[in-house]
């Protein structure tokens, strides 16, 4: 039973990394010590084991089992692929999500959703590495900050755009 405790206990941790809530917050909340590492090495866990999961709902031998095994006709296997495929956009989804545990890391998901069809480059890792390194660890602090300011900390114009573009968008 102990086991399932922990296993949910990493589950929340995962999730609210996931939204952006900082380590701090979470060791005061679920009194807990020394996450930096620990929850690093889960992430990268979870990563690694949902990228397989990914892998397997594009596997051929599921359509073969179904064929020559449980006689499937062709509707039940074009359900099939369709849940699979679900299945594997929703692992990717978790997974785009899980790349950016960090306090902005919803706003790099705005950002990629609001430009999902736009072929121009988004922002990532590095701009938000260079946003933290600034002391930015939030979406009313970016909102502050005029387009000059970031480009003062290092974020190229085209990202700065983007990021007022985002915030514009969501505090309307």
């Amino acid at each position: 039973m102990r086991g399932a405790y922990v296993a949910m206990l990493n589950a929340i941790i995962m999730i609210e990394l996931s939204r952006g809530t900082p380590l701090s917050d979470l060791e005061r909340r679920w009194s807990i010590k020394n996450l930096e590492g620990v929850a690093e090495s889960w992430r990268d866990a979870a990563m690694w084991i949902l990228a397989g999961q990914a892998q397997i709902c594009e596997l051929r031998c599921f359509y073969y089992h179904l064929r020559e095994h449980c006689q499937a006709d062709d509707q039940r296997i074009k359900r099939t692929k369709r849940h699979f495929s679900r299945m594997r956009h929703q692992l990717y989804d978790l997974l785009e999500q899980l790349k950016f545990c960090s306090p902005l890391g919803p706003i790099v998901r705005g950002v990629r959703g609001m430009l999902k069809n736009d072929r121009r480059q988004v922002l990532g890792k590095g701009t938000i590495r260079l946003l933290e390194d600034s002391g930015v660890t939030s979406l009313a602090q970016l909102a502050k900050l005029e387009i000059e300011e970031l480009l003062v900390m290092g974020v190229q114009r085209r990202f700065a755009k983007q990021i007022k573009a985002y915030i514009r968008r969501r505090l309307r």
